[in-house]
This record gives structure tokens, sequence and C-alpha cells, in this order.
């Protein structure tokens, strides 16, 4: 444990502060809006909750909820569909309750940039005036020696409950259990060793447990036998569930584009292997035609 690590702990557990979260119709907080606010006021001195906000908020587009943003939209994060917004409160009929809330305190979030540059675009869209924090802590660089990581893991690493994450009410009360933790000693950063050598150590666990799945798969047709595939991009199912199907109609598979490979079965966002298939004159086919060819073998 750094010194400056506990001395910021040992600071903000000095005087009351609030722990807040947002949620969102999207990330980019100029053309995306806020859906929930959650807030609580903590007293290390009585290690009690003082005051607490929990609100949806309707936004003016809340359609946006449904569009997808890469691979989810938002309402698949959040759980917040465009139905749970009707007849809630606008920003604007709650800003004033905001305000009061967050005016001159310190504001402690898992993700403070998120969640303050929402509250400060909020704000400027609307010509309020910023609200003014006392100090401002991001309690995800706090906690984990200044790197990125999402709440629910260290969460679970600490046995505190991940259930109902993403509501905002839910993760903030996560990240207060998260920092006392830390405030008591019980979680500390890891240091760049550590964080190494947990990573290696994960993808051989994943390693061994593909190669166990493959070794254990169970051979349903010969329809792909002879041919050569590799898998990329996002598909309806995992990489690997499309991996294991081709094997269990006695396909072979592999990770790179070579001069065995016959078929390149692409996703979303394939990346660069599509470039070196098309270089060696792999046919590419989508995951709609890998499995036309195994229930029509031969007529591909």
């Amino acid at each position: 444990m750094t010194n400056s690590w506990a001395d910021t702990l040992s600071e903000l557990f000095k005087e009351p502060f609030v722990v807040f979260d947002v949620e969102t119709t999207g990330l980019d907080p100029y053309f995306d809006e806020i859906v929930s606010f959650s807030a609580v006021l903590y007293d290390p001195s009585t290690g009690s909750i003082s005051s607490k906000m929990d609100t949806l908020i309707a936004p003016r587009f809340p359609e946006k909820l449904l569009m997808k943003q890469g691979a989810k939209s938002a309402y698949d994060i959040n759980g917040i569909h465009p139905n749970d917004l009707v007849g809630k409160p606008s920003f604007e009929n709650v800003f004033e309750e905001i305000a009061k809330f967050l005016e001159d305190r310190v504001w402690v979030c898992w993700n403070i940039d998120f969640d303050s540059e929402f509250i400060d675009a909020s704000c400027e869209q609307r010509g309020y005036e910023y609200i003014q924090a006392e100090g401002a802590v991001c309690a995800m660089r706090l906690v984990t020696g200044g790197q990125r990581a999402k709440l629910t893991t260290i969460a679970e690493s600490a046995d505190i409950s991940i259930e109902g994450a993403h509501n905002s009410l839910n993760d903030v009360i996560m990240t207060l259990e998260v920092l006392k933790l830390a405030h008591a000693g019980v979680i500390r950063p890891i240091t760049t060793a550590e964080r190494q050598k947990a990573k290696a150590e994960r993808q051989k666990a994943k390693a061994k447990k593909r190669a166990e799945r493959k070794r254990n798969v169970t051979i349903e047709s010969a329809s792909l036998k002879g041919l050569n595939f590799v898998v990329t991009g996002t598909m309806s199912v995992s990489r690997e569930e499309i991996e294991l199907l081709i094997l269990s109609h006695s396909g072979q598979v592999a990770k790179n584009v070579s001069g065995k490979t016959n078929y390149l079965v692409v996703g979303e966002k394939p990346g660069s292997k599509i470039n070196r298939a098309i270089e060696r004159g792999v046919r590419i086919i989508n995951e709609e035609q890998l499995r036309a060819m195994i229930n029509s073998p031969g007529g591909d």
C-alpha cells in the first residue's frame, strides 16, 4: 500500500462525502442524456448514510436507450426501457434537488470523469451554472492504483454483492462498500507484477478450459471433414461456440489464417484477419453460410 493511496483514503474519510452514479442513454455527455441519478451522503464519523437521493429522469430522446452502440444498447446494460421513463421528471424538474445534494461537497464516483462530465454537460446544455464540488475522487483509480477496472470485478473479489449491478443506486452502495474496505486496508492496489501474473494465470486457465472442451467435443456429423477454418469477429454466439460447432461436424479450427485455411468465418468487426484471408485467396463466409454448409454438406 503506497503512502499516497493511504493518505488519499485517510483524507477522504475525515469528512462527509457524496457518492453518486448516473445511468445514461449512451456514452457521449453532449449527445446522450442522464436517465437515472442516485446519490448518498456518507458520514464517516457515524459510519452511516445520512441522506439519499434516487430518481429516474425522463430524457428528451428516450428511444436512444434502444440504439446499439457497438454490440449493446444502453438498455442492454442498465435495463432502463423508454417505457420505464413515462411520467418521470425531466432533468429540469430535478436539477435543484441534484444541485442541493452535490453543491460544495466532495464528489466520489466509480468513474468520476464519466459521471461528472454528464452532470456538467446537462447543466451547460440548459444554461445552468455548473454545480460546484469541494473535491472529486475517482474510486476506481483510487482502489486499483490508477488502473481501469469494472466495479463488479473489484466488488466481487471482495465478496461484496453485485446483485443489481448497473442500477445507479446499487452501484453507489457497491462503490461505497468498496471504499470502506479499502479504507480498512482489506482492499489494496495490486502491483504491476501482480497484475501481469494474474492476467497470465487467467489466460492460461481459459486456454486450458478451451482445450478441454475441444477434446471432449461430440462428433455429430462429417459435414466439414477435411476443411480448415479460422473464426473472427462478433457473432450471435461466442467465437468459442462457433469453433466447437465446427469441430462437432469434423472440421478443423486454427487461430490464424495460413496457407492451410479453407474458410474464414467472419462476424462484425473482423479485424486484420480478413485482410490476410483476401491476400491468400481464402474464402470468406459468415455464420449463416457456415450453418448452411453443415446442414447441406457438399452444397456450399
